[in-house]
C-alpha cells in the first residue's frame, strides 16, 4: 500500500527540523492551529474510508495501475 510523509506549516517562514528554532515555533498558535486542521483532515479521510469500502478498492486499483 502507498505511504506518505506529511508536512505542514508551523510558521510563516521555513524552519529547520530538529532544531531549537523548531521547538520554539512548534508551540505557537499558528503551529497548533495547523496541527489541528491536519488532524481533522486525516480523521475525516479515515472516516470516509471506513464508511465506504469502495473508496479503498478504488485507491488500491489506482495505486496498482500507477506502479504498473
Amino acid at each position: 500500500m502507498p505511504a506518505f510523509e506529511l508536512r505542514y506549516a508551523v510558521s510563516e517562514t521555513p524552519v529547520p527540523s530538529h532544531t531549537r528554532q523548531m521547538q520554539e515555533t512548534a508551540i505557537t498558535d499558528l503551529a497548533l492551529s495547523n496541527a489541528l486542521l491536519v488532524a481533522k483532515a486525516l480523521s475525516l479521510t479515515a472516516s470516509d474510508l471506513l464508511r465506504d469500502a469502495t473508496l479503498v478498492e478504488t485507491a488500491r486499483a489506482e495505486y496498482t495501475e500507477r506502479i504498473g
